[in-house]
């Protein structure tokens, strides 16, 4: 039968790892870090007495639960897996041992890796500023409760997450095996030659937008293109946020045109915009327009390019890399290969068949993810056991 689990406290569960090494010359030390968002330990850097001043190191056990202190309200947190044995971590990063006959580490470490518990630490923290200095000390960890079922439904509770996991990786290693393959044959695709091929440059295919607008003339409903982000969306459009204050020098978005972002050109941030009513964008951006001798889709295959992304790195000029800007001339001087009409359709639609299959499994994980999610949440609440039988599963598994 179901039931309501008890929570007990962290304090009563495990004890705090103090195993020091002070640093002599000669001798290097790999120091762990913990990834945000319960990505979980890596090693960070490798230090000596003459690159590091800390007098002291703390020792590294496998099976132990780990934290960063300063970032723990990002879900810093994780588990010391065999492969950092032998490392090191400095005091920004408390160890725990676990009660093995009380608790799974692997299932203390699902219940802190999520999204609700990283929101509790957060009003917890203390610091000197409001971001980035933000401490969980040991003492609030300790204080910190747990719903605690039997040893035997914790790990049952792991077992299935970790198939749901396995799940999302499988997904996801389709997806990026997908995206290979898909960017190698567009490469191919776009190199190939042929009869009624021409070797050109961007500017002779496509021309650009330049129709100024008033913002005082713009209606309340006008949307101003902003990414956060360097992707199309799930639809295939661009990623629009309404703007209350859309400002100065803003170029209307011209219908069936392609919207290129100048800023960055390290994180390549494009769309296709079909229909532009109601939408400007910013000088940041380079709004292009195809030309009669180019298909609008076939034109955004070469902006998606590989290819195109490496080449117009060269392009780029700034002081620092996230300062980097291309000069829109200098972007209409890009070389492009033009196939006929009828093979830009062809390479079209075999690029979209890809693009579909990479954007269904995007949308698999993003659902598997869901499920995850609420998985976790009905089994951590005890409302839900896991038969014994599925012990069976897991042993054969």
């Amino acid at each position: 039968m179901s039931k309501k689990l008890g929570h007990v406290k962290f304090s009563e569960l495990v004890t705090q790892s103090n195993r020091t090494v002070r640093p002599v010359a000669g001798k290097s030390y790999p120091l762990l870090g913990v990834r945000w968002y319960g990505k979980g330990p890596f090693v960070r850097e490798v230090v000596t007495t003459q690159s590091s001043k800390a007098s002291r190191l703390f020792y590294v056990d496998e099976n132990q639960f780990i934290y960063n202190r300063l970032f723990a309200w990002k879900g810093s947190f994780g588990v010391i897996g065999s492969e950092h044995v032998g490392s090191f971590v400095s005091g920004e990063f408390p160890l725990f041992d676990v009660k093995q006959d009380l608790l799974d580490v692997k299932y203390l470490n699902l219940y802190m890796c999520r999204p609700e518990i990283w929101l509790q630490i957060e009003i917890q923290s203390t610091g000197s500023t409001s971001v980035s200095r933000n401490r969980w000390k040991e003492e609030r960890f300790k204080e910190f409760t747990i719903p605690l079922p039997p040893l035997a439904e914790q790990r049952r509770i792991v077992g299935v997450i970790q198939s749901v996991d396995n799940y999302i990786a499988a997904l996801q290693d389709r997806v990026d095996a997908t995206s290979i393959a898909r960017n190698a044959i567009l490469h191919e695709l776009l190199n190939a030659g042929g009869d009624g091929w021409v070797e050109t440059t961007l500017g002779e295919v496509v021309s650009l937008s330049r129709t100024r607008v008033d913002p005082s003339a713009l209606p309340h409903d006008s949307d101003l293109v902003h990414w956060s982000i360097p992707m199309l969306d799930e639809t295939g459009g661009p990623q629009i946020e309404c703007a209350s204050q859309i400002g100065s020098h803003k170029f209307v978005v011209h219908e069936n045109a392609i919207v290129f972002s100048l800023l960055n050109p390290r994180i390549p941030r494009f769309a296709q915009i079909i229909g532009g009513a109601n939408v400007v964008c910013s000088t940041e951006f380079a709004v292009l327009v195809p030309k009669e001798s180019v298909l609008l889709d076939f034109l955004l295959t070469i902006v998606s390019s590989s290819g195109f992304q490496e080449s117009i790195l060269n392009l780029a000029k700034g002081t620092t890399k996230s300062r980097e800007r291309i000069n829109s001339q200098d972007l209409l001087k890009s070389s492009v290969m033009l196939p006929p009409l009828v093979e830009q359709q062809r390479i079209v639609e075999i690029v979209s068949s890809m693009d579909d299959s990479i954007r269904a499994s995007e949308q698999t994980i993003v659902e598997a993810k869901n499920l995850r999610s609420g998985l976790l949440s009905d089994l951590l609440s005890g409302e839900h056991e896991i038969p014994e039988s599925y012990d069976k599963l897991l042993g054969a598994a």
